[in-house]
């Protein structure tokens, strides 16, 4: 009712444009409580409100608030984390790195200003859990939520190495054994020629970045159409199941045609006829300190001599 009060109207038999029909703010409301009481109305309001999270928020805000409530888990560990192992970090990783290390002084206060933390890595839910918490007094953070955020990111770029610890040979740095230097320098040509590297990267790495951003492109313009593939409410990718593909007839009978040319036998059988013709059963001592003494059997089916080998012991 309120769009179509404050909104041009559009004749749909002529086609001409008409103004809204009602000109003030009582006309509108007029028109709204003829269709539901403005109390209906303010009510279903007070339940949107209530049950739609904030535009700030996102999928992770309740199990991040439930592991705030949890710091009793990392207390014991956190400050050792931060003095006892010596961690390196590049470029991306320097701020969390350097996060993380104030993050024992900020521990058990009562007063935390925002002043004192990071606030460029609050990302998503983070920001209201950590500056907005309902608890919070005017002028203050949230030293746990903001504890935990730091801890998550920590551990995200150090699965992906951009913070790493010095001289460990799992969680190191992958770049600690290049060549650096003047052993660099005298290698570089000789490498950059074997890979057909330009000296300078720029312009290489604009064109790659040009192809890069053609195929996103040519992707996403494929998706609306493409059944098999769409973004999902978390806003990534989501692929249906691929179909198993049916096996061709060449590949069903080649299977078929080798099992029936398998020897319908036990290992075991296979083995003792095996040790029959080569004698390979000398090479092995018993646990006793005796040489095993395989009998020797007439030419017959390896069935057949095996439960003739049973039934003498």
């Amino acid at each position: 009712m309120l769009i179509e009060a404050t909104d041009d109207q559009v004749d749909v038999a002529t086609g001409e444009i008409l103004a809204p029909g009602l000109a003030s703010i009582d006309e509108v409301w007029a028109a709204i409580e003829a269709v539901v009481s403005r109390q209906q109305l303010t009510a279903a309001l007070e339940a949107i409100i209530e049950l739609t999270p904030p535009a700030d928020s996102d999928a992770d805000e309740a199990w991040r608030a439930m592991l705030v409530g949890r710091f009793a888990m990392v207390r014991p560990f956190l400050p050792q984390l931060c003095e006892v192992i010596q961690f390196g970090a590049t470029a991306e990783g320097r701020p969390v790195l350097a996060a993380l290390r104030t993050l024992p002084s900020l521990m058990g206060r009562k007063r935390v200003t925002p002043e004192e933390i990071n606030a460029s890595l609050l990302i998503g839910s983070w920001r209201r859990l950590v500056l907005r918490a309902p608890h919070l007094q005017e002028g203050q953070v949230d030293w746990k939520a903001y504890a935990f955020c730091v801890l998550e990111q920590f551990h995200r770029l150090l699965r992906r190495r951009e913070i790493f610890a010095i001289n460990s040979s799992k969680w190191g740095d992958p770049g600690a054994k290049l060549l650096q230097g003047p052993a660099w320098e005298a290698l570089r040509p000789t490498v950059l020629a074997s890979l057909r590297l330009p000296e300078q990267p720029g312009t290489y790495l604009t064109r790659q970045a040009e192809t890069l951003d053609a195929a996103y492109r040519e992707v996403a313009g494929r998706l609306p159409a493409n059944t098999s593939a769409g973004m999902g409410d978390d806003g990534r990718l989501h692929l249906a199941a691929l179909e198993p593909v049916p096996e061709p007839d060449s590949l069903v009978a080649l299977r078929e045609a080798v099992e029936a040319m398998m020897p319908r036998v036990d290992l075991p059988e296979v083995l003792l006829e095996v040790f029959s013709w080569t004698g390979a059963d000398a090479a092995f001592t018993s646990i006793t300190g005796k040489r095993p003494g395989w009998p020797t059997f007439p030419s017959r089916s390896p069935r057949c001599w095996w439960r003739t080998a049973a039934t003498s012991g």
